[in-house]
């Protein structure tokens, strides 16, 4: 995984206006769908369609079993669950469907894909070199699917 240098100056909390620096991963684009499918219809017997197909009923049961309240193993990716946040209240009959804030999914990695996530070789880019390779996401920390990191505040390449 390549990294690159970012700059970011604060502008909440104890370290407002404060320059500080940090490193982000270079996000080299998204991977689709169909790119995926080509890997596995290369990788086996299957057809482009039935690697679609596949995928699709696979995605389908998947999504199914955790609508309807269970824990999903999906062997050596992890495991999907159902997750709420709700509201606490005072009294027993205030808790309702109502308090609820958030319905979604957590994800949990199993143990041997963490293990070879920290295992990873990092590779850190100079600025002329991550400026021309990043693509594009210079500046973008805000935890998306451009850029990473976990900071709203943006950031500028520093070499």
């Amino acid at each position: 995984m390549d990294v690159k240098k970012v700059k970011r100056t604060m502008k909440v909390g104890p370290k407002k206006d404060k320059t500080l620096y940090g490193l982000q991963w270079v996000n080299y684009g998204n991977v689709g769908s169909e790119a995926l499918l080509q890997e596995v219809e290369a990788a086996t017997t299957l057809s482009d369609s039935d690697a679609d197909l596949l995928v699709k009923e696979f995605a389908r049961v998947v999504i199914g079993y955790v609508a309807n309240g269970h824990n999903v193993d999906l062997g050596v990716l992890g495991t999907l669950s159902p997750k709420i946040s709700a509201k606490a209240v005072d009294s027993e009959k205030d808790c309702t469907a109502q308090t609820i804030s958030s319905i979604g999914v957590l994800y949990r990695s199993r143990q041997e894909l963490a293990d070879d996530a920290k295992a990873m070789s990092i590779t850190m880019l100079s600025s002329s070199s991550s400026s021309a390779t990043d693509g594009g996401d210079e500046g973008n920390d805000n935890g998306n699917d451009n850029g990473g990191g976990n900071n709203g505040d943006g950031g500028d390449l520093v070499g």
